[in-house]
């Protein structure tokens, strides 16, 4: 309904007046104007190590997910000031349930999910192993345009292409992007040349990279 108000909202349904099974969800409907959060999964929140293919699938289909430390305190803490969330992946969607678990167990914050979609007997399996620079910045984009009076902080990591699409998004979209901060995994500063490529006409204090979250300030 139009007339629901801002915050969460717990909805039930049925897929068809046939089916006799109900299932439920939390919505949260955010105000048109304020802070939006798009944060990755895979080695930003979630400990996956992207950079060893062996140690990813054993973080991935044999261990318990675990979260990176301290960030679920940080996403609290820009919550409590009014930020919201949106959780970007290229993950399947097949693993939302322990995410959501990991995510709940952890103290993040709750937001909307998008996760790769995929199905085993058809070709969108393929999807899977696309380049996350082909896949990401449509969902982004969607959400900037869902939300045009809303400014929006990027957050990711650099085992993947992270700087290069949310670099892209900030240069597609002036004055779009509060900040982007970026999670480097192997020691490297700012001065790298993927740096100084990804991040090419941005403001410099527009971007960061970090080690620890706890270093990350409050988006200006």
């Amino acid at each position: 309904p139009s007339d629901l108000p801002l915050g969460r909202h717990l909805l039930r349904g049925r897929l068809s007046d046939q089916d006799p099974e109900s299932a439920e969800t939390t919505v949260e409907l955010i105000d048109g104007a304020g802070l939006s959060i798009v944060s990755d999964i895979d080695d930003t929140i979630k400990h996956s190590e992207v950079l060893d293919t062996s140690r990813l699938l054993r973080n991935t289909f044999s261990r318990p997910f675990e979260s990176i430390p301290h960030m679920a305190p940080l996403y609290r803490d820009w919550q409590s000031r009014g930020a919201s969330f949106h959780y970007v992946s290229s993950s399947p969607w097949q693993l939302i349930s322990p995410l959501q678990e990991m995510m709940s167990r952890s103290g993040f914050p709750l937001g909307s999910m998008h996760l790769k979609r995929f199905r085993l007997k058809d070709r969108s399996i393929l999807s899977l192993l696309k380049d996350p620079r082909s896949t990401k910045p449509p969902i982004i984009q969607r959400l900037l345009d869902t939300w045009p009076l809303r400014r929006f902080v990027l957050i990711g990591d650099s085992g993947e292409a992270d700087p290069e699409v949310y670099g892209q998004l900030s240069r597609d979209n002036p004055g779009r992007i509060a900040s982007i901060y970026i999670r480097e995994l192997r020691g490297y500063g700012r001065g790298e040349p993927r740096y100084r490529s990804a991040f090419a006409g941005i403001d410099p204090d527009r971007w960061q990279l970090f080690t620890e979250p706890t270093s990350l300030p409050w988006p200006t």
